[in-house]
């Protein structure tokens, strides 16, 4: 009997490291466009596309060309474009260990002193002697304060300066550690980012992307993972009454 415990405890455990081999971490995925440009051109399109329909009343003489099509072909190219630039990025979940390393290398700056001093408290219902008393104080406080404020803006803007490079620098080797691959065309141009590439990243895709990026790291990192509501639905072709 007791041998065939222990066999059934060694298969469990066999099956689970079996299982536990083909195991990866969560990732996500975010579309980056090459040339988000194109966006500000296809805009334009846009508006002489709509001008061009209000103009294009009545009918024309046979043989005319019609600017409508001209403007769609126009308007095709430019989509097409847009879509020959666009890559996916999969980004990997980051670890707890990850998260450590990162903030350990790149730590915020102490806080400087701040104005600790409360403003004057006003009871209900005052007496007039009592709300002019209460506005003489806190005229009173605002001049201190800002007279504080003034003595340490060089520290304030200081701690908000080294803040933001944190922040910065955060993001960047979140970037280099999350980074799985990158696709176009369904096909694998990088499986890699160096530290050089990112910090480089916002001067060439714009901060608004990289945001994207590190949204979908975050993403992958913090959420539990779940399929896409609706997909099952959609996959299977069938519809909802």
């Amino acid at each position: 009997m007791t041998d065939i415990n222990v066999s059934a405890e060694s298969a469990q455990t066999i099956d689970l490291e079996a299982w536990l081999g083909g195991a990866t971490v969560a990732e996500a995925s975010v579309e980056v466009y090459q040339r988000p440009d194109l966006l500000a051109r296809i805009e334009e399109w846009q508006r002489r596309y709509e001008r061009a329909e209000q103009s294009d009343i009545g009918e024309r003489s046979a043989g005319e060309e019609d600017p409508l099509a001209a403007l769609e072909a126009e308007g095709e190219a430019l989509v097409a474009e847009l879509e020959a630039s666009k890559s996916v990025w999969f980004l990997r979940a980051l670890s707890s260990a990850d998260e450590k390393a990162i903030d350990e290398a790149h730590p915020f700056p102490e806080r400087p002193e701040v104005f600790a001093e409360k403003p004057p408290f006003m009871q209900a219902r005052p007496t007039e002697a009592q709300a002019r008393a209460f506005s003489q104080a806190y005229e009173a406080w605002g001049v201190r304060k800002k007279m504080f404020d003034a003595e340490h803006a060089a520290e304030t803007d200081a701690y908000v300066q080294g803040a933001t490079a944190a922040l910065i620098a955060r993001g960047v080797e979140k970037i280099v550690r999350a980074l799985s691959r990158i696709e176009v065309g369904g096909e694998v141009i990088a499986s890699s980012i160096t530290l050089e590439q990112a910090q480089g990243l916002p001067a060439r895709l714009g901060e608004v992307q990289v945001g994207k990026i590190i949204t979908a790291i975050d993403t992958a990192t913090n959420l539990e993972p779940a399929v896409p509501a609706g997909f099952g639905r959609r996959g299977s072709g069938t519809t909802q009454d």
